[in-house]
Formats: C-alpha cells, sequence, structure tokens
C-alpha cells in the first residue's frame, strides 16, 4: 500500500481580538490559543499527537528570514518542509503549537502538528496590507494541484504526495467570506477574496483532522466506477452496502466490526477527465461523528490509475488510538482495491 503523508492544511483565517496591531507578545500567544479553542469547542492545540510540527534548526537564528516549519506524518515516515511567507520571526512555541510574526503588525499565524499534518491559522487583527497570503512547499518543481470536489490533491509523477482542504473564512457574524488557492513554483496561496474594510472582525474558520491513502488500480477511473454501477456490494467491502449504486441522500447502514457503526447518507458523484469520485456524509451515529465525510476517488496519476480515499473527521479518537483507526480503515480501503482489480466480474 502507498501511502503518504496528508497535510491537513486547513489555510484559513482567523481575526484575531487584539487591538492596535503589536507584534504577538509571550501573553498575546495564551491569548491567540484562548481564542482558538473558544472558537472551535473541543480542539486542544496541544494535546499529544504522533505526528509532530517543528521549526527547522537553520531558520531558527535569523530573524527577517523565512521560518521553515517541518512536519512529520504519525502514521508513515516521512515529512515536509513548508515554510509561511508573509512571517519571518517566531515569537512562540508550545507543545507543537508555533505563533509566528512578520513585517505587517496585523498579520500573524498559528500552525498546529496534527496526528498526520498540521494546520495554518492566519490571524487578522485589522485590515493587512495584502489580501494574498504565500506557503511555499519544499516540494519537486514538478508537483501540480488535482482539483477535486474537496480541495486538491498534490501530484508528483505518479505519486499523491498530499492533501489539501478547500479554503474558507467566516467573520464574526458567521459570514462565508470569498477565498480561493492559486498554485504557480511549488508556492500555494490564498487569495481573500472580500472588500477588508467591509470585514467584520474576527474572523474564524473551523478545523479538523483527516487521513488520505491511496491504492495502486488496474483499471481506469471510468472502468472501475462501471463496475460499481453494475453491482456495489460486489466490490465495496463493507457491511451493509446495497447491491445497487446508492443514489443521493439514500441511508446507508454501513458497519465495520473492528471500529464500530459506520452510518451514513450517500452524497454526491462527481465526473470529470480521468476522474471519478463519490462521497459518504456522516449521520450521527456514525463513529466519525456528524459533519464528517469520506470521499472514494478514482483518479490517473500521470500513467497510473488509483483509488484515493479522503476522509474527514470530526471525532479525535485519542482514546482509542488515530493510528489504531487509520490502520484498520485502510485494511478496508485495500480491500475494495483488491476487488476492483479483479479481472472477472463479481457477483
Amino acid at each position: 500500500m502507498n501511502k503518504k503523508v496528508s497535510f491537513g492544511l486547513v489555510i484559513g483565517l482567523l481575526a484575531t481580538t487584539f487591538v492596535g496591531g503589536q507584534s504577538a507578545s509571550a501573553v498575546e500567544y495564551q491569548q491567540t490559543i484562548q481564542m482558538v479553542r473558544n472558537a472551535v469547542p473541543g480542539l486542544d492545540l496541544r494535546a499529544p499527537v504522533r505526528g509532530s510540527l517543528d521549526v527547522d534548526a537553520s531558520s531558527r537564528s535569523t530573524k527577517g528570514d523565512s521560518i521553515h516549519l517541518v512536519s512529520k506524518s504519525g502514521y508513515v515516515e516521512e515529512s515536509l518542509t513548508f515554510s509561511i511567507d508573509y512571517v519571518n520571526e517566531v515569537t512562540a512555541m508550545d507543545g507543537g503549537s508555533v505563533v509566528l510574526s512578520g513585517d505587517d503588525p496585523s498579520v500573524s499565524a498559528l500552525a498546529d502538528g496534527t496526528p498526520n499534518g498540521f494546520q495554518v491559522f492566519t490571524t487578522l487583527n485589522s485590515a493587512p496590507k495584502s489580501k494574498r497570503f504565500d506557503y511555499t512547499f519544499d516540494v519537486p518543481a514538478n508537483t501540480v494541484l488535482i482539483e477535486t470536489p474537496e480541495g486538491f490533491l498534490m501530484q508528483v509523477g505518479e505519486r499523491v504526495i498530499g492533501s489539501i482542504d478547500l479554503p474558507w473564512a467566516v467573520d464574526s457574524n458567521g459570514r462565508q467570506l470569498k477565498t480561493h488557492f492559486e498554485w504557480k513554483n511549488r508556492v500555494l496561496t490564498q487569495v481573500l477574496d472580500e472588500k477588508l474594510s467591509q470585514l467584520s472582525y474576527p474572523v474564524v474558520l473551523d478545523p479538523a483532522w483527516g487521513y488520505i491513502q491511496q491504492y495502486n488500480l488496474t483499471y481506469s477511473p471510468a472502468a472501475n466506477f462501471a463496475k460499481l454501477q453494475t453491482c456495489f456490494n460486489c466490490y465495496f467491502p463493507v457491511t451493509g452496502a446495497p447491491k445497487k449504486f446508492p443514489t443521493y441522500g439514500q441511508l446507508l447502514p454501513l458497519r465495520v466490526l473492528e471500529i464500530g457503526n459506520f452510518e451514513c447518507t450517500m452524497g454526491p458523484t462527481f465526473t470529470g477527465m480521468d476522474y471519478r469520485a463519490f462521497q459518504f456524509y456522516a449521520t450521527k451515529n456514525h463513529v466519525d461523528g456528524y459533519g464528517s465525510n469520506i470521499t472514494f476517488q478514482f483518479v490517473k496519476v500521470g500513467t497510473q490509475s488509483k483509488l484515493v480515499v479522503d476522509a474527514y473527521v470530526v471525532n479525535d479518537f485519542f482514546i482509542v488510538g488515530q493510528y489504531f483507526y487509520v490502520s484498520m480503515a485502510g485494511l478496508q480501503w485495500q480491500i475494495f482495491a483488491n476487488n476492483l482489480n479483479t479481472s472477472t466480474p463479481r457477483t
């Protein structure tokens, strides 16, 4: 099974309630942590996780240069180095959380490690000088982004090396703000498509953790999707799956014995060039928690057809263990890939 670091990159906007645009102090750092916790109940930015986020030793000493952060996954022996280009000074570090500031006193960043990657909060205490926020990744020059319904897959040759969530931001009135990503020369840019003077501060985003796994497939995305149309549960290896391909909104009483209740409803399907996908939405009975979802994608990566499973998980599973959860789920999706790779129709 070919795994990768899932960046879990949730690059959004979080405006703090600080006044005057002062560079964050240690006290303000604690206020930032508390601000994020208050905005997202149940989130513990300093909870022990298998993954880690640290400042690269080579960028610790000189103020004014880019700060390089190293994210290590808790599930695979891989790491990723990246920089938040609009900041250049480490203000504070605490239990895997890093606060950084830059030349624009209204802008700072809070980066935090997750079990399988990292998340970055851009913080604004007033209107920033620019509406563009750059992140440079230490990845091969030929890295491209494959757009999916849930975000982007980061592709190098015939391998997916990361996933990036769709960007979004909400102001203090609960208004969804317009924002989008751009990708060029290994730089990911989030652009805020709003008039800064019309924003109501603070602006808050909703983070979560997730996992992504990929498996080589023998047949094309279209051929694999066609197999599921003929007999869904002949290939999809979860108890409770129907024989007929599910319709939008259909209740699916899925259950995986090792993990538990996977009850969900059928979401949308997607069709594109060398791309097919379908999505499940978790019900309140789902072990992942209401609001979770999972997307099964059949995609051509280079010349290789792949199954890419991308999950967004609300519950943290710190007691049971996220590593155990992902491992068990991975076994199910490997069986799914094996079933699709069979040369004779299944019944």
